[in-house]
């Protein structure tokens, strides 16, 4: 006889391997003596059914190695702006480095990460960086032509002039 189970498995989805449910990066563990693959995510509501967009998958192994540099890490966090990253982890205990490494190849092709991608990831770091100056020098812009907008304004609309009172006396004429 065959037990059917009516609460769903935990975890979230990708392809058709379902990965633990994701926890916060800095609260994360690797499983000991295990390989497998994990991702890193980023909340956005425009992803579902699950709710978080995933920005970069690597492989592990033993709980010690870990395939993301410190580069990839900072770009994600660029990527995440600001919103938190998340881990989510698929154990593979017994699979064959060769298999990890493909699964992992297939889940990039299929998701496109941002922080996965090969394609010249320096010049897109650097122009993370351009972009970023740019958009704190357009704040600045911002920032003086709404007080000069405003000291415009002040000028445009002069002071209501008192009454002048008359001095001396007034005949009835």
């Amino acid at each position: 006889m065959v037990r059917m189970w009516s609460r769903p498995v935990g975890g979230i989805r990708f392809g058709n391997c379902v990965f633990s449910e994701p926890v916060p990066l800095d609260r994360a563990c690797l499983p000991v003596n295990s390989t497998g693959v994990y991702v890193i995510l980023t909340p956005d509501p425009t992803w579902g059914p699950r709710h978080f967009q995933p920005l970069f998958f690597g492989e592990f192994a033993g709980g010690l190695h870990c395939s993301i540099t410190t580069t990839e890490l900072s770009f994600c966090y660029r990527a995440a702006a600001g919103k938190g990253l998340l881990i989510s982890v698929l154990a593979m205990p017994g699979a064959h480095v060769g298999d990890v490494i493909l699964l992992k190849r297939r889940l990039i092709q299929d998701y496109a990460p941002i922080c996965n991608r090969n394609d010249d990831s320096a010049i897109a770091i650097e122009m993370a960086r351009r972009l970023e100056t740019l958009e704190r020098m357009t704040s600045h812009q911002e920032l003086v032509l709404k007080l000069a907008l405003g000291a415009l304004g002040q000028m445009a609309h002069p002071h209501p002039e008192t009454k002048k009172r008359i001095v001396g006396f007034i005949t009835g004429d």
